[in-house]
């Protein structure tokens, strides 16, 4: 599901706006055993990025239900909301501080990113997904950079 959402979100501001390239997409070079470290540096990497998203959606969480006393639900939202606009802000220097790209576009896709993590409240879950996510969109640009 997040594929076709990142496809459909890029293709649509990258029709309205000026979209800066993954630097790590950019610099495969077609030979496998250079991009191999690469894919493998991701999978710490995107634990962590997991820990970025989770554990500030937890706590805008328990404020928006224990301070704000919203319910549940309308909680969760603003913490989905909150928590991917800290993710796009995370990416914003990698793609040369193009807000819109980073906010909007990398936000929305956290959203369905987190969804794993809501269903199952495991981040291994979430964690796999993502994994998952971003060796698919980056085999994609190896596979063209061996064009």
């Amino acid at each position: 599901m997040n594929l076709i959402v990142t496809f459909t979100v890029g293709y649509i501001i990258s029709k309205l706006f000026s979209v800066s390239a993954n630097p790590v997409g950019e610099g495969f070079n077609g030979n496998f055993a250079d991009a191999l470290p690469t894919f493998l540096k991701m999978i710490p990497m995107l634990f962590g990025e997991e820990l970025i998203t989770i554990l500030p959606f937890l706590v805008i969480l328990a404020f928006g239900v224990k301070k704000l006393k919203m319910s549940r639900k309308s909680a969760i939202i603003l913490a989905c909301v909150g928590s991917a606009i800290l993710f796009g802000a995370y990416h914003l220097q990698t793609y040369n501080w193009n807000s819109v790209q980073a906010i909007i576009g990398i936000g929305i896709a956290r959203i369905v990113l987190l969804y794993p993590y809501l269903k199952t409240k495991n981040i291994w879950t979430s964690f796999i997904v993502h994994v998952m996510n971003d060796w698919t969109l980056f085999g994609l640009a190896f596979w063209a950079s061996t064009r």
